[in-house]
């Protein structure tokens, strides 16, 4: 898998007739890694000017728009980014940023008891707007590196997460936004594309 991030390059490989866009919006609370997952990809070499950047244009639309390519198995895609704005008081803004996404990556922590109840929100307000079961909807288990401390238990076990995502049908997948633990990152996008396939496969149309 190659991902690309320079612009001029996106530019001119998004001219390719073949080319295959898919929609992935990143829902969850605040703290739940949904940033940091694009940190590790768009802005290693200026991590601060992207935080300030970032927050500003979540306080005012409600979501940050990426967008990057990825060469796959001799196929190219272009994946359009959605990183919502993860505080309650958005909630009814970001289902404008998720509706007809192909992909849905939706981040807890399992330090964080709220995160869970959130995606279970999210995943009920995705499903009334787009039909979940008509894209990929991926449960991410975020900051998996992280063991419990004196002052910080597990509050959402994975015999819990995966209880939830078998009985919905969802994707799950460990992740870490540090790199020697192996990120996941990869692994995810791997989803995202397979999600695009499924998506079309169940409506039976192209895009």
């Amino acid at each position: 898998m190659e991902i690309i991030i320079d612009n001029e390059e996106i530019d001119k490989l998004s001219e390719d007739s073949n080319l295959q866009a898919i929609k992935v919006c990143l829902l969850g609370l605040d703290n739940t890694g949904k940033t940091s997952f694009l940190d590790r990809i768009f802005y290693i070499d200026s991590f601060k000017y992207y935080k300030e950047s970032i927050q500003e244009n979540l306080s005012s639309t409600g979501a940050n728009y990426r967008q990057l390519l990825i060469k796959y198995k001799g196929k190219l895609f272009r994946l359009d980014l959605w990183d919502t704005a993860g505080q309650l008081k958005y909630f009814q803004l970001i289902r404008f940023f998720y509706k007809d996404a192909h992909v849905i990556l939706n981040f807890y922590n399992p330090f964080k008891k709220e995160s869970f109840e959130f995606i279970k929100k999210c995943y009920q307000s995705v499903n009334d707007i787009n039909n979940a079961f008509l894209c990929a909807y991926i449960l991410i288990k975020n900051k998996c590196d992280l063991s419990e401390t004196k002052d910080q238990k597990i509050m959402i076990s994975d015999e819990e997460a995966l209880e939830y995502a078998d009985k919905n049908n969802l994707i799950f997948r460990n992740l870490s936004n540090l790199e020697k633990y192996g990120s996941g990152i990869e692994e995810i996008f791997e989803e995202c594309i397979n999600g695009i396939n499924d998506y079309l496969h169940k409506n039976n149309k192209n895009l």
